[in-house]
């Protein structure tokens, strides 16, 4: 959610502004937290993946019942 909402503020702020520094600005800003989005979006697939593996060991191991 809170992804979602700098993004939409970034872009209404790229279109309001008259300046083209301050759209160049506010593009470089919205590709930065795109790819942090990506980013972050991947990293919690990895850890999911990294979770059941561990649970997977554990069960097979009988240290968890």
């Amino acid at each position: 959610m809170g992804f979602a909402c700098f993004i939409t503020i970034l872009a209404w702020l790229m279109v309001a502004t008259p300046s083209y520094f301050w759209k160049g600005f506010f593009i470089g800003l919205l590709f930065l937290v795109l790819l942090i989005l990506i980013a972050d979006t991947y990293n919690s697939k990895r850890n999911d993946e990294y979770l059941e593996s561990l649970k997977t060991y554990f069960e097979r191991s009988k240290c968890i019942k």
